[in-house]
């Protein structure tokens, strides 16, 4: 079978271990659900088990939601988040046993991280994810989540959560690139849905999806040509193939 080629815009510096990457490609790739997995009802469970309140009384599970957003935007510290847990719920162990059963719930998806690994080969790639220092911490260390991505853009860093506009320029600002050089891999259908009316490209990820071969259509859309078909000599008039990249702006 011949093997698929695809145009690839180069840029002349060649990142650590020589390889070339064209810096207007990028993927950017959101972590739970994607990069890390997690059984929510599993970690639910685990909190309540240390509660002294069921997270189900009223007002309780919308105290938890603000709190966890506030946590997410970097706007309250973990000991904070924990205090603030404490007082709604009765959380009945101190801040280090806390932050272990709160931390302890992600396991790598394995076949993610190899096809971030091929693409990263070819294309910037960034993590723009919702998430707090814990959680971000525990999956890093156990897991070096981190070495995946050329730029990381997290929530509680930037101060925007995704639907947000605001994370979403970010998350292209690191990548050099504008909307239409970008696809965002998420499996939160708002997410999607918030990046594709930014001008991104988006797929909505769904376990057993043949990530790279999705990436690679997208791209190979934006060049003219399919994936696995060398493109033809004449000038493509698909967007994004020509000029440079804008430079993302942003958000008020």
């Amino acid at each position: 079978m011949v093997a698929c080629r695809r145009r690839l815009e180069l840029q002349e510096a060649k990142p650590e271990g020589g390889v070339e990457k064209p810096r207007s490609r990028a993927v950017l790739c959101d972590l739970g659900g994607v990069v890390a997995l997690f059984d929510e009802q599993k970690i639910l469970a685990k909190l309540q088990g240390i509660a002294e309140v069921s997270f189900w009384e009223p007002g309780v599970a919308q105290r938890f939601t603000e709190l966890k957003e506030l946590l997410d935007r970097g706007r309250i510290s973990p000991e904070e988040f924990y205090r603030g847990l404490k007082e709604t719920v009765g959380i009945r162990v101190d801040f280090p046993a806390f932050a272990t059963v709160w931390a302890d719930n992600f396991w790598p998806n394995k076949e993610v991280i190899a096809a971030l690994r091929a693409l990263r080969l070819h294309y910037r790639v960034v993590l723009i994810s919702n998430t707090d220092p814990l959680h971000w911490e525990f999956i890093d260390r156990s897991f070096g989540i981190g070495s995946l991505f050329d730029a990381l853009v997290l929530s509680y860093r930037v101060g925007s959560i995704k639907p947000e506009p605001t994370i979403y320029w970010e998350a292209l600002r690191a990548a050099s690139v504008g909307p239409e050089h970008a696809v965002l891999v998420d499996d939160t259908e708002r997410n999607v849905v918030a990046a594709r009316e930014l001008g991104i490209h988006a797929i909505h990820y769904h376990p057993g999806m043949d990530l790279e071969k999705e990436i690679h259509k997208v791209f190979g859309t934006l060049d003219g040509t399919s994936p696995c078909e060398e493109p033809s000599g004449a000038s493509s008039a698909a967007v994004g193939t020509t000029g440079d990249p804008a430079r993302p702006q942003k958000s008020p």
